[in-house]
């Protein structure tokens, strides 16, 4: 009798100790369940590998261009190859950085409410456009260079070049410089564009039912 009484009481300690833990695996698969049904979704949730894997492999990014960068910046610069990597590793933090969140936040595009959908072209025309923009500046800062301006002088006619003659650039490493900058840009795009399950909300879901249930 004792042993069943210390039996008893166990079980309702436990049963106690599993209310919160069940209320929340049921609270989760209404919710994922609820999602699937208001967005039209039967398919699974895509895998998330961390956001530890996606930084590294940004950082991989940024790694190579900014090494590419790097020789192609050290001529003309005061430091040579050193200074050339420290002006290439700020460039390639705005461009894969940058892009990265853009790419991260176009998902909408796939969201079923429209203002979303219009919002997420929004950030695609403006992700596209700045994206140009910026690298094309940095091929005619390296043209500028190139043609015996001194770093300050080169920095200060940018603008005013980009503006009148978008694409007089001068030396083939320039192009180059542009070319491997939009590449990188768009490969960092689709890299914060694939963070994630491509529908907006729906990783989230489905991860916060997978911790309920284990």
């Amino acid at each position: 009798g004792s042993a069943r009484n210390d039996f008893r009481a166990e079980v309702q300690v436990w049963k106690a100790r599993f209310v919160t833990p069940r209320e929340q695996l049921f609270d989760a698969f209404v919710w994922r369940n609820e999602f699937r049904k208001r967005n039209k979704l039967t398919r699974p949730a895509a895998d998330f590998g961390g956001w530890p894997r996606a930084i590294a492999l940004g950082l991989v990014l940024l790694a190579i261009e900014s090494m590419l960068n790097g020789y192609l910046f050290a001529k003309r610069n005061e430091m040579g190859l050193l200074g050339g990597v420290t002006v290439a590793v700020l460039v390639s933090v705005c461009n894969v950085g940058v892009s990265a969140i853009f790419g991260y936040f176009s998902k909408s595009i796939q969201h079923r409410n429209w203002l979303r959908k219009i919002a997420a072209l929004a950030i695609i025309s403006v992700w596209l456009a700045s994206m140009l923009t910026f690298n094309v500046a940095v091929a005619h800062f390296r043209d500028a260079l190139e043609s015996g301006s001194d770093w300050s002088l080169a920095a200060n006619s940018v603008v005013s070049t980009v503006v009148s003659h978008p694409f007089s650039i001068a030396s083939i490493e320039s192009w180059l410089l542009a070319v491997l900058g939009v590449l990188v840009s768009f490969l960092a795009f689709l890299k914060g564009r694939h963070t994630d399950d491509s529908y907006p909300g729906y990783g989230h879901v489905a991860r916060t039912l997978h911790l309920a249930r284990h």
